[in-house]
This record gives C-alpha cells, sequence and structure tokens, in this order.
C-alpha cells in the first residue's frame, strides 16, 4: 500500500524516512495543501526509472527486440563462445579497414 503523508508530518521524520526507502521501502509520496506533492524514493529506484525512461523513448529497441524474439523462437541463436568470435572478427576488419 502506498504511503501518503503530508509535508508537516514528513519534515520531522525525513532521516526515517529516507532510511525506510533505502532499505527497500516504498516510495512516499509527500502532499501539501494546494494539492502539490512530491515522490521520496531511494536513488537506485530513481536511478532505475530514469534508466527505463530512457529505453522507452527509443524506439528501435523494440524492433530489435521483436526481431530477436522471433529468431530465438526460429531456433537462430549462437554460444557465448560464437558470439565473441563473430565479435572480434568484426573488431579485426574494422581496424583493417582504417
Amino acid at each position: 500500500m502506498q504511503k501518503i503523508l503530508p509535508v508537516s508530518k514528513v519534515q520531522p521524520q525525513l532521516y526515517a524516512l529516507v532510511k525506510e526507502v533505502n532499505e527497500g521501502g516504498e516510495p512516499v509520496i509527500v502532499t501539501r495543501r494546494s494539492g502539490d506533492a512530491a515522490v521520496l524514493l531511494s536513488r537506485e529506484e530513481y536511478e532505475s526509472l530514469l534508466a527505463t525512461i530512457e529505453v522507452l523513448s527509443m524506439p528501435h529497441i523494440f524492433e530489435r527486440l521483436r526481431e530477436a524474439e522471433e529468431n530465438y523462437a526460429a531456433g537462430r541463436t549462437m554460444t557465448l563462445a560464437q558470439l565473441k568470435r563473430r565479435l572480434h572478427s568484426k573488431r579485426a576488419l574494422k581496424g583493417q579497414r582504417a
């Protein structure tokens, strides 16, 4: 259940609330009389949300994911060793062109 607290209750217990959200607790929604609100969440959760937003803002990612799922379903996969060899070969070719 979401924890929603008015700013007047958050101020005296801010340290405890910060500790709580950093130890895996749910984010805390902080409200004011004006209706404005803020959210107190751990830095880890904040950075995770930013990373998610960044990925979701890349339209080509979804196309690549769909292609990867199709390749996997069709059995077009490779081992880690095969992938390393393929990347090594591409790097070597790129170095020859430079």
